[in-house]
């Protein structure tokens, strides 16, 4: 299930709508501030709610590239293993390859 979510979250955050949303949210807060002076004078939970935000995201993303790098290193053997059987079979039938 968290492997599930992990991966939910990553991709949403790496997605157009997750920078979007991001952003909104960042764009609304500081809004609220500057009409509103009062709720937070110094952006002080503005530096909270960032700083939470970063503890959580960090680790996601951080288990999102782990994931992808996995991914990418599995294809990378596939790929070699399907050009060592095509030079095989190249070379079992003499055929010449230009470039």
């Amino acid at each position: 299930m968290h492997h599930r979510a992990l991966e939910w979250f990553s991709r949403w955050f790496g997605s157009t709508w997750g920078v979007i949303e991001t952003a909104l949210v960042v764009v609304a807060i500081i809004a609220i501030e500057e009409l509103d002076p009062h709720f937070d004078p110094h952006f002080f939970w503005l530096l909270v709610w960032l700083t939470v935000y970063s503890a959580v995201t960090q680790p996601a993303l951080a288990f999102g590239n782990e994931k992808a790098a996995k991914r990418m290193l599995h294809l990378e053997r596939q790929n070699r293993k399907l050009l060592k059987q095509l030079q095989a079979l190249i070379d079992h039938h003499g055929v010449e390859v230009s470039e």
